[in-house]
Order: structure tokens, then C-alpha cells, then sequence
């Protein structure tokens, strides 16, 4: 069974794969007022590290996913014009230049190469000890130490790429494919046009991309798969990689990304984006498919690009949802629900969405949670007031003057004994099953703020509320405080995973882990790169093992399998590059649904 997420923010959105043509995915764009230093950039690349390169005509940018870091001829580049990179042992990073080869060490570009590569170069691979460099005005060399020795059969053609694959290097030159091992050289079968493109599979598989066709070389069978007018792409193919899966990205001259699933001439192309899905208008001259499935792509003119092929998808006016901020959701009874700031809508993604009964609620209050309980009541808390609907359709409407702590309920939550648990503006208030009375918990009974955030039960027993200044344990009917590691920290979230491990979300940019060895020792992990400063709205385990962050900058996948004190978190975040926009993800933002 795969759980979908549903992630709120200004709009709702869940997390789709590629959809219909319809569907918009959103490209991150970086350019110059990023600091990328050219906006025509060649080829990209990812060392070990995770960080990811560009080559421009200005330079070598590296990119750590806040900030470019420019390397020029003032940093040892032969030249600002860098054609091709390539990633080498030692984490090294290898450049052609249009003035010869250099290769990045201890924070420098250094020249190598000598004489016979001080020309233009247009690209290069590496092959352990040995440099393949494709030269601009035809032919290719190859470097191995002091020595240097042309390529043998390809002089006088260009070559418009170099790759290795299984113990062979593979050049795409302007007459087809050669294959070279051992000192020699041999032409593949001939292709309907020239390769201008190479990438090459974990196995060895070869995939060489040409202005309209696509051929695949394994086991010295080849297969050429030629573009048709039903497979979308308009333009002719620029750039070619490979994703995790196995699965063939082309860029092309149009602007337009295809992929491409299966092997030969009945490979299907499964996906084309271009302008209809939000893509600009710019030839994607590079391509490339980082570790976390993330596709950057070279925008001639326009710098670089990213997106996620899975994307949110985002429902609307047309879809029905007329509010633009959306502060809740829970699946009831084969439907979503939604809260807003003016009511509540129900429906699915397929039919639409309707508008919710709040009566005798207000139908335009703000609607900040939904609950279903395991009895089958749905609880909808809002600013007029705790609305309870049964089964049978009966409804009642609690309010301070019932005895709850206030009107204005933020989260509700199911014990394990049945008790029900209202966050309120006021206090904590329960409710025994089958039962009409509220009891009520205060500062004065120990909590550390009467403004509650939420409640969590840590599976030894334990209720945990998180508070507007900290944390408090319920024992007794009295709360005692757990230290967060500063007086006043605003817990917004709160979390707790199957072997005791407790999680919280600060406003200021913070998570706090509690080991369930120590679970009154706080291991504070500031939030770091892109969410810098970010205020932590919610948190919700994932059936991965994850931790999943709402943030007012964006949804984030933390890995939480292993945390060290003092070492940051691995983390993925889902922001405008992956379609979420607007990007915050609100308070009770966050729900599983394992239908």
C-alpha cells in the first residue's frame, strides 16, 4: 500500500507523479543575480561531495544549494570559457576549456596537459589515470601522466562527446560512434544521424543521443529508436542523462524535456515537458539528473534550471477550493477534507471539491483542524467553536460557554485510551470517550503556556504538549516541564516515532530530538542551507522511517534514522523546484492517507 502526502500550504497540493498535460511543474530558474557567472551553460555535473557544477562561458560555478561559488582564470582556469566537465577520482573535478584542460585540487584550477592541450577543447572524460579530450578543430587526444597520443580513427572528424562504459571509451563523433579499447579503434554500426550526446548506465550500457534519434548500445548489440511526431518533442535533442532508474532524459533545442522508458525501437516516451507544463522557452543545452531525482537543466540564455519530475499538484478555484489559504485536511471516508480561512470543502482530486457543512457553525469561519476519531465521529475545530459530526449526521457545536478552554480550537488529537485532546488559544482540554464534560488544563495546572500547539503520545505511556514557550509531560493530572534548551522556545510541532524517539519543530528555526534513552535531553539541530532562518510549522513521520518538516520555506524529507549531535540533519527539500508554490506549509499542514 503506498501513502500519499498531503501537504498544505497557501494552497493544498499533494504529491503526485507525472500527470496530464494540464499539470504544471515548476522550474527554479538561477541566473545571474544568483551568481551564476554566464547564462549559457554547457554541461553539469555532480561530485561525491553532492555538490553540483555548471559550465559556463564565464567560468565554473559550483552549486551547494544556497550559493555559487565562481572559479575563473583568476582561480587557475586556462580560460572563462569551460565546454565540458567531468568528475574524476579524489573528488576531482576536470574542465575543458577553450584553451586546454585544467583539473580543480586543494581549491584551484590547475592547468595540465602541456603543449599538445593548451587549444581549444570541447569534451572530456576520465578513464581512472587517463584524460579523453575531444579538441575543437577535430580529433581527440588522450592523457595518461607525461604522455600524450592522439586518438586513433577519429582525425579529422569532430567529436562532439566522450564517455566511458565498461572498460571502453566511446566518442560521439560528426561520421557516428566509435568504440576504443585497448589501443584501438572500431566504428558501431551506422546511425541515421550524428551522436551529439552520451550517457552511460551503471551496467555499461551506452545511450547515444542524436538531433532525432536515440540509440542504445549493450553487449554489442545496438538499437536505434527514431524520434515520431507522436512523442511531443518538437526540437531536436541538445543533451541526454540518466536518472536512478534506468530511465533516458533528453533535452532539446526547443526547450522541451522528454523521458524515455524501455529499450529499442519500442522505448516509449512516457513524459514530455515543455511550455504547456511551465517550462521556458530556452534551448536546454545540458541536462543532468541529481541524487535526489531532481533534473537540472543548462537554459541557454536564461542560466540554470531545476524541477522534480514528481511534482505537487495544486487544486484551486476550477477544482473547487475558493479559499486561498488552507490551514487543514484529513481523509474521511474516501474523501479529502479541507480547512481554510473561510470554511471547509470535501471531495477528491478526480471529482472536485464541494463546500463543507459547518453548521451551526458560521460556513465562512476559519477552519484551522479536522479529525476523524477511531468511533467514527469527525471533530472540526475552528474560531466559532469545536464542531462534532457523528456517523448518523447528528452535529453539536461546543464552545467555552460548554466548558471548553476557548472557542478557538488548533489541533485534535486521539489517545490511546480513547481520551480526546483539544489545543486551544486558553488551554488543553479532554474529553473522556462517550463523555459531554471537559476537563481543563492550564498554567495553573503546570503548563507552560495556556496557548497548546498540540499533543503527542510517545508509545511508554507519556502525553507530551507542546506549548507557545516549551515543552510539558502530563503526569498525574499535573504537567511537568522538558527542557527544550532555551527558557522560552515556541513549540510549534510535535512528533514521536515507534521506538520512543520524540522530535519537536521550534518557531526558530529548530528541530529538538529526545532519545528514547535519554527523553529528557534535548539535542538541538538548527535548521541549515536553503531553510536558514525557517519557522517550523509541522512535523509528520512518514511510513519511510522520515521525518517530514513544514516550514514556511517548504516542505522537507529529513533523514532522522541516525542523528549526531553537532552534524547535520540529510535532508530534501520540496519548495518551488518541485511545484509547491506558494511554499509555506501551515500549521496542521501535514497528513498521511494510506488508502
Amino acid at each position: 500500500m503506498r501513502a500519499s502526502l498531503f501537504g498544505l500550504a497557501a494552497l493544498l497540493s499533494l504529491l503526485v507523479g507525472p500527470a496530464a498535460a494540464a499539470q504544471q511543474f515548476a522550474v527554479r530558474t538561477y541566473g545571474l543575480a544568483d551568481g551564476l557567472p554566464q547564462t549559457r551553460v554547457n554541461a553539469i555535473t555532480q561530485g561525491p561531495d553532492g555538490y553540483v557544477w555548471f559550465a559556463t562561458q564565464g567560468g565554473v560555478s559550483r552549486f551547494d544549494g544556497v550559493e555559487f561559488v565562481t572559479f575563473t582564470a583568476q582561480d587557475g582556469l586556462p580560460r572563462n570559457y569551460v565546454a565540458d566537465l567531468a568528475v574524476g577520482d579524489q573528488n576531482r573535478i576536470w574542465a575543458a576549456t577553450h584553451n586546454g584542460v585544467a583539473v580543480f585540487e586543494n581549491g584551484r584550477f590547475r592547468a595540465v596537459g602541456g603543449p599538445a592541450l593548451s587549444r581549444s577543447a570541447r569534451a572530456i572524460a576520465v578513464d581512472g589515470p587517463r584524460i579523453w579530450v575531444a579538441m575543437e578543430r577535430g580529433g581527440a587526444l588522450v592523457v595518461e601522466g607525461d604522455q600524450t597520443r592522439a586518438v586513433p580513427n577519429v582525425a579529422g572528424e569532430t567529436v562532439y562527446d566522450i564517455a566511458v562504459a565498461g572498460g571502453a571509451v566511446w566518442l560521439a563523433t560528426s561520421a557516428g560512434l566509435v568504440r576504443t579499447e585497448g589501443g584501438r579503434s572500431e566504428r558501431v554500426a551506422s546511425l541515421p544521424d550524428a551522436p551529439t550526446a552520451l550517457a552511460v548506465a551503471p551496467d555499461g550500457t551506452l545511450w547515444a543521443a542524436a538531433p532525432r534519434s536515440i540509440t542504445r548500445v549493450q553487449a554489442g548489440q545496438t538499437s536505434v529508436r527514431t524520434l515520431r511526431a507522436a512523442d511531443g518533442l518538437e526540437g531536436q535533442i541538445r543533451s541526454i542523462a540518466l536518472d536512478a532508474a534506468g530511465r533516458v532524459w533528453v533535452g532539446t533545442g526547443h526547450g522541451e524535456v522528454g523521458r524515455l522508458e524501455g529499450a529499442g525501437r519500442t522505448a516509449r516516451m512516457s513524459a514530455v515537458y515543455n511550455e504547456s507544463n511551465g517550462f521556458p522557452q530556452r534551448e536546454v543545452r545540458a541536462l543532468h539528473v541529481g541524487r535526489e531525482g531532481e533534473v537540472w537543466l543548462g537554459l541557454t540564455g536564461l542560466g540554470v534550471g531545476v524541477f522534480a519530475h514528481e511534482a505537487f499538484a495544486h487544486f484551486r478555484a476550477p477544482a473547487g477550493i475558493t479559499s486561498p489559504m488552507v490551514w487543514a485536511s484529513a481523509a474521511v471516508n474516501g474523501e479529502v477534507w479541507v480547512g481554510t480561512g473561510a470554511g471547509g470543502f470535501r471531495g477528491t482530486a478526480e471529482a472536485g471539491f464541494r463546500p463543507l457543512d459547518l453548521s451551526p457553525a458560521p460556513q465562512d469561519t476559519r477552519v484551522n483542524v479536522i479529525q476523524a476519531t477511531s468511533g467514527g465521529d469527525v471533530w472540526v475545530g475552528t474560531y466559532a467553536g469545536l464542531l462534532r459530526i457523528r456517523p448518523d449526521g447528528r452535529r453539536r457545536l461546543y464552545t467555552a460557554a460548554d466548558g471548553l478552554a476557548a472557542d478557538y480550537v488548533y489541533e485534535v488529537t486521539e489517545g490511546p485510551d480513547g481520551r480526546l485532546w483539544f489545543a486551544t488559544s486558553e488551554g488543553l482540554s479532554v474529553l473522556a470517550p462517550g463523555g459531554e464534560t471537559f476537563l481543563t488544563l492550564t498554567e495553573a495546572d503546570g503548563l507552560p503556556d495556556a496557548f497548546v500547539n498540540g499533543v503527542v503520545f510517545d508509545g511508554r505511556g507519556r502525553t507530551l504538549v507542546a506549548t507557545d514557550r516549551g515543552i510539558a509531560r502530563l503526569s498525574g493530572g499535573r504537567a511537568e516541564r522538558v527542557p527544550t534548551g532555551r527558557p522560552d522556545d515556541s513549540v510549534i510541532a510535535l512528533a514521536t516515532f515507534p521506538d520512543g524517539a520524540v522530535w519537536a519543530g521550534l518557531y526558530d528555526a529548530a528541530l529538538v530530538y529526545y532519545a528514547p534513552s535519554a527523553p529528557d535531553t534535548p539535542v538541538r539541530f538548527p535548521l541549515e542551507g536553503p531553510l536558514l532562518g525557517a519557522t517550523v510549522y509541522a512535523l509528520a513521520p512518514g511510513p519511510d522511517g522520515a521525518l517530514w518538516v513544514g516550514t514556511n520555506r517548504g516542505l522537507v524529507r529529513v533523514d532522522v534514522s541516525a542523528p549526531v549531535a553537532g552534524a547535520p540533519l540529510p535532508a530534501v527539500t520540496f519548495a518551488a523546484e518541485r511545484g509547491l508554490t506558494p511554499i509555506g506549509v501551515n500549521f496542521k499542514g501535514l497528513r498521511w492517507d494510506d488508502r
